[in-house]
């Protein structure tokens, strides 16, 4: 079947480009002829862009705004750099249509697939958008298929804002599944459908194709703490398990600064670099989704720092049997190993439930 998958693959977030090659390279493994849709959505372009002037009108106090944008722009190189690393990996990896800017006309393929990632996340959006909920023109043969859609506590709250088009966008779907129970349960009110939990499309795929991605950081032994929102407390916990271990400590910013010690400190690292330092470190801090999916699929200890609301983080670790992972405090901290016997069996029951759904919302 000729496959379109609609999602977050411009994002120059790690997590965003690794589940969308994840789904795509399951889906071709089954034998389907699959695409990216190339959709340059607004509120996700203006995120990434290098020099936007619009941004000094963002905010009420221009003072600030123009701060923030003179600041982005003594950042060049680190976000040049960055910006690089992903548009590399999306030509290299990613089979993208052609540029989109809007879908008013059938796009010719026999399934839709919208997701994973925080599509549906009203917050992150500034809104409702409807081609993440496939309502454009598509033939009444195809089938619209919705996977593993993910949000965020902040959005659940104003799902009743849009209701009149949740109402009548979900209920054309063929099939729903999103990643989170909370998210399924304040989705029933807008559709009779059944909505189905699965898990994020990067564990389809065994550790040995994210180690062929990889790139080895010329570091060694060393304890990774990566920032997707900054975490303090994660860098005061590698700096006391690194004295313990003697260990180096190498810090991956998902978020920019003005950081001179770029020798512990990096904030232009592209998918693949920051794979490998996943791949290759003694054990991992994080607060990021994807920093946590990867080191459990790679089998790497870790230490989550997470806010009590973060639903993505503590609804597979409590599936997993790991929430004694997430920190709430760090003084008097024990170290331990994971134990995968267990696990990844864990991790491998919830992935064949996933392929089970997809396989028949495919059929």
């Amino acid at each position: 079947m000729k496959i379109g998958i609609l999602t977050f693959h411009r994002a120059e977030n790690f997590g965003a480009v690794l589940q969308c090659y994840a789904l795509q390279t399951y889906l071709e493994s089954l034998g389907h002829n699959v695409s990216i849709l190339d959709y340059r959505c607004n509120a996700i372009e203006q995120t990434y862009y290098l020099f936007n002037l619009k941004s000094l009108f963002y905010r009420r106090n221009f003072l600030a705004s123009a701060i923030n944008y003179f600041t982005r722009l003594y950042q060049w190189k680190d976000r040049l750099q960055k910006k690089k690393g992903y548009a590399n990996f999306r030509r290299k990896y990613l089979h993208l249509t052609n540029p989109i800017y809007k879908i008013d006309k059938d796009l010719g393929f026999d399934v839709y697939i919208t997701g994973s990632d925080q599509v549906w996340n009203t917050s992150l959006l500034h809104g409702f958008n409807k081609i993440y909920y496939l309502d454009f023109p598509i033939s009444k043969q195809a089938k619209k298929i919705s996977y593993a859609v993910s949000s965020e506590e902040s959005a659940l709250k104003k799902l009743k804002e849009y209701r009149n088009e949740l109402i009548a966008s979900l209920n054309t779907f063929d099939y729903i599944s999103v990643r989170e129970n909370e998210f399924a349960n304040a989705l029933k009110e807008y559709t009779s459908q059944k909505i189905h939990i699965c898990v994020d499309p990067t564990f389809f795929l065994p550790k040995e194709y994210y180690l062929k991605l990889a790139i080895q950081p010329k570091e060694t032994d060393y304890i990774l703490v990566y920032h997707m929102a900054e975490i303090p407390e994660g860098s005061k916990l590698a700096e006391n398990l690194a004295k313990k271990s003697s260990s180096n400590i190498i810090e991956i910013h998902a978020r920019f600064a003005n950081r001179k010690d770029t020798t512990k400190h990096r904030q232009n690292i592209g998918p693949q670099e920051l794979l490998g330092y996943i791949a290759y470190s003694n054990l991992i801090i994080t607060s990021s989704f994807h920093g946590l999916a990867l080191s459990l699929i790679l089998k790497k200890n870790f230490y989550i720092i997470s806010k009590p609301n973060n639903l993505r983080l503590r609804n597979i670790l409590k599936k997993i049997g790991l929430e004694n992972r997430i920190i709430s405090s760090i003084d008097n901290i024990v170290f331990n190993d994971i134990n995968y016997d267990t696990v990844s069996k864990q991790i491998n029951d919830l992935t064949t439930e996933s392929k089970s759904y997809l396989l028949k919302a495919l059929q």
